[in-house]
């Protein structure tokens, strides 16, 4: 009887953990190349093909888009089944998300034109003049926590490359980014990387993630934590950021 009874709980388990994954979850992210980006109607890029994949090795259905970003963020707060990639990991943002796994190195400059002569040595100096930032990304939340305003010294914008447009007109005095993600847009646009200047490191630690809405079910943030491991331990996430970073 023992038997029969563990045996009947060992298949009500198994039951009720395929039909957690038998629904079709919600995958979002951003325009911000090379990690996240639309090209011919496909979404690509660098943390697409690590999410991909590790989708694809936990057997879970799911309908990938691109948002503006702060859209995108409001979606993965509120609502149940979304997972959310390329997001930094940060104390304040901890509590609100169920983490997966970490996609890329979280490095994140204030970058300015090499012929713009305006010199800053600390983020005080910067509050006299304006910085380009997206809306609702965490350095929008860093900024604003560290007295910056919208429409005084921060202009917001929906997606990132808004920003390089901006500074290169001179619409803007300096805008924020990551290296590798800045350099790949402006080649890409047609402009040389050499036109810009690194002028203060903000972020130097911490990853960007994938991560599941808070409302999800924990047995389907497990899954797709086993799936990440096992795409790694393949070599196939080390594949991934050979061809997209040289690494």
């Amino acid at each position: 009887m023992r038997k029969m009874k563990l045996n009947l709980l060992a298949i009500f388990f198994v039951f009720f953990i395929s039909s957690a994954y038998a629904q079709t979850i919600q995958v979002i992210t951003e325009e911000w190349d090379p990690y996240n980006y639309k090209e011919k109607g496909i979404i690509k890029g660098f943390s697409t093909e690590i999410v991909k994949a590790t989708l694809k090795q936990a057997d879970i259905k799911y309908q990938l888009k691109l948002y503006p970003w702060a859209r995108a963020y409001k979606m993965a707060k509120t609502n149940k089944n979304i997972l959310i990639y390329t997001i930094s990991r940060t104390s304040q943002r901890e509590k609100m998300f169920k983490w997966v796994a970490p996609l890329a190195p979280m490095k994140t400059f204030l970058f300015k034109l090499k012929n713009n002569r305006i010199k800053v040595k600390s983020l005080q100096d910067l509050k006299k003049h304006t910085v380009g930032l997206v809306r609702g990304d965490v350095m929008h939340e860093f900024f604003e926590s560290k007295g910056f305003s919208a429409g005084k010294n921060i202009l917001l914008v929906t997606k990132p490359i808004q920003n390089i447009i901006k500074l290169l007109k001179g619409r803007i005095d300096f805008m924020i980014g990551n290296e590798i993600a800045l350099s790949y847009q402006v080649k890409k646009m047609g402009f040389q990387f050499a036109k810009f200047e690194k002028v203060l490191l903000l972020i130097n630690d911490g990853f960007y993630y994938m991560a599941f809405s808070k409302q999800t079910d924990d047995a389907l943030v497990e899954k797709l934590k086993q799936a990440f491991e096992v795409v790694k331990r393949s070599g196939e996430l080390k594949k991934i950021k050979q061809k997209y970073l040289g690494k």
